[in-house]
């Protein structure tokens, strides 16, 4: 009897054991990182320089982000805002790993309105934290809001969320708050701290253009060209819809890209374009799967990661092609042989890998190239990138992002 009772306890012992391990394994599985960035933006007529910079140094400020390790998914939302008698109080565009369209809606704003001190800070705040879909508390993820303007809010409006009252609500939604002041007017900068303080975040000041610095350098229009290819490199399958909006999306991006190609500070964006795609396209492979789709569409959306037959071979091997319907290939593989499809994507695979090897290495090298301008210059990173990324460092690595 008593070995019988010694027998079961080993039973129930070990099975619990067991079911510890199997618990600490799961809870061991890589988590991804990640970060949700909101820009609020004061958009009124004082606003054009840092508006303009914003727009050009859109790409460098992302870029930056995914340099952290872990390389983090990353998506960003835009709120614009004037003053209540202007064009609009609001605008708000969603978190998205789409940063082709934040770029572009970022291209579409213009400085306009105000004129008459305060502005509707405390709506753009609230819309901010309370309009966004952030990830829910409680996932290890990053969020931040950067506060940017050059006025203070406007606090005698009826029916106004006072911006205290958002702080409260973004500390419980684990959101940061950062704030930059363009200029030096005191009051902004009293509320601005304020803000910052209340929401744990930080404030700085900046100069009234945005202080942003474009360093053209004789590496941009190689990173340029290998930033067309690499964003031509897909190829995509699924359903006749998915595969089209892919193409789409490539298409709409390639057209952005054209468009801008016609200036050095063009050229000079889309060298920093070049190093964000290929950062995130390595990363795509080693990430867990929930957010390696999201990352192999390399900041052209969700639907170009999904479709991505090179990112679904890399990830799954030939065991993902079996998944594959007959219907759902490219129409140039439709006829090919087993072998043959993963002959050829082992090709696209090593042609994909060529043109990110490529990038890394001109990116070293333009990165040296612009360290030494600025020591030359005597410039530093005081513009509105150089102190959203700043910032971004500091506080990333509170959630396990390190940045060097």
């Amino acid at each position: 009897m008593r070995m019988i009772r010694v027998l079961i306890m080993v039973w129930v012992f070990g099975g619990l054991l067991a079911t510890g391990i199997a618990v600490a394994a799961e809870d061991a599985k890589p988590v991804k990182a990640k970060v949700e960035v909101v820009f609020c933006l004061d958009t009124t007529s004082s606003m054009g320089g840092l508006i303009a910079g914003a727009q050009q140094k859109i790409w460098s400020i992302v870029n930056g982000i995914v340099s952290g390790k872990p390389v983090p998914d990353v998506k960003v939302g835009l709120v614009s805002f004037r003053d209540r008698g202007d064009a609009y109080v609001t605008q708000v565009v969603d978190l998205t790993g789409d940063l082709d369209s934040i770029h572009e809606k970022l291209f579409g704003l213009k400085a306009e309105g105000g004129g008459d001190g305060p502005e509707s800070v405390n709506q753009g705040l609230a819309d901010s934290v309370n309009k966004i879909s952030w990830t829910a508390k409680g996932e290890k993820v990053y969020r931040v809001v950067f506060l940017v303007g050059d006025a203070p809010p406007h606090m005698d409006y009826p029916n106004d969320v006072k911006y205290a009252e958002t702080c409260q609500n973004a500390v419980k939604k684990d959101i940061v708050i950062n704030t930059v002041r363009c200029g030096n007017e005191t009051e902004t900068g009293t509320v601005w701290q304020d803000i910052a303080n209340r929401s744990e975040g930080k404030f700085t000041t900046i100069a009234q253009t945005g202080g942003v610095a474009v360093v053209s350098t004789p590496h941009d229009a190689r990173l340029a060209e290998l930033s067309g290819k690499l964003t031509s490199s897909g190829v995509f399958y699924g359903s006749d819809d998915a595969r089209e909006s892919a193409k789409k999306a490539v298409s709409r991006s390639k057209s952005m890209s054209d468009h801008e190609m016609n200036d050095s500070a063009g050229i000079a964006m889309e060298a920093d374009k070049a190093e964000f795609r290929a950062k995130m396209s390595v990363a795509a492979a080693a990430a867990p799967s929930a957010s390696s789709e999201e990352m192999s569409g390399m900041g052209m959306g969700a639907e170009v990661g999904r479709a991505d037959l090179l990112g679904l071979f890399l990830r799954d091997g030939e065991d993902g092609l079996k998944k594959i319907k007959d219907n759902e290939w490219p129409e140039d593989m439709k006829k090919m042989s087993e072998a043959d499809r993963v002959n050829h994507l082992k090709r696209l695979l090593a042609e994909r890998k060529a043109i990110e090897e490529q990038i890394a290495e001109a990116s070293k090298k333009r990165s040296e190239f612009i360290k030494e301008e600025q020591k030359k210059s005597g410039s530093g990173d005081s513009g509105f990138d150089g102190v959203v990324l700043e910032m971004l460092k500091e506080q990333g690595a509170k959630k396990g992002i390190e940045y060097k």
